[in-house]
């Protein structure tokens, strides 16, 4: 009885740490699950972990990245505003939130993040009025990797989507403001 509760404990073991692996390649040899995603300074993705000032995770099916992020503009300026700093050397996971502004000061981009996984993610246009809205929190009949959208148009109207895997894959579906 006891080899037998000790296989069980192991194989339940092994099985738990499968699904938490990262940087794994499905048997097509391209990503899939969880990865970390390297950044320089300016949150542009890198391959040289040595030189990445940060880095988050990203999901991946297919070779795709399921949760893209841009790197933030050209003139943009980087502000700490409760998220960790980058340091010298060393790469940092990101966590907290993270404020981006053009060179007249106008706020560009606020992110979010927790240990690394994104939590939220605002634009703004260069005049300052809100762009887009990503929700990583809020999901589409709670499915993983799922994420609710608002996006603006320049008279501030707003449309509602869930990226979501649907019977196609991978796309936005059109819903209203409570997600329905």
């Amino acid at each position: 009885m006891k080899i037998y509760l000790l296989a069980l404990c192991m194989a339940f073991a092994v099985f738990s740490n499968s699904q938490n692996k990262i940087n794994q390649l499905d048997s097509a040899g391209k990503k899939h699950g969880n990865w970390v995603v390297y950044l320089d300074n300016n949150w542009k993705e890198m391959t040289d972990s040595n030189t990445a000032s940060f880095c988050r995770y990203a999901y991946f099916e297919n070779g795709i990245n399921i949760e893209p992020m841009d790197p933030c503009g050209k003139g943009w300026y980087f502000i700490n505003a409760g998220g960790n700093n980058a340091r010298k050397g060393k790469t940092t996971i990101l966590d907290g939130e993270y404020t981006w502004t053009d060179n007249r000061n106008n706020t560009r981009l606020i992110a979010a993040f927790k240990n690394g996984e994104p939590r939220y993610i605002k634009w703004f246009s260069p005049n300052g009025l809100r762009q887009s809205y990503y929700d990583y929190t809020k999901k589409w009949k709670n499915q993983d990797h799922s994420y609710f959208i608002t996006t603006y148009d320049q008279n501030g109207v707003a449309t509602y989507s869930f990226w979501r895997k649907g019977p196609d894959g991978w796309g936005s579906l059109a819903c209203n403001k409570d997600g329905m």
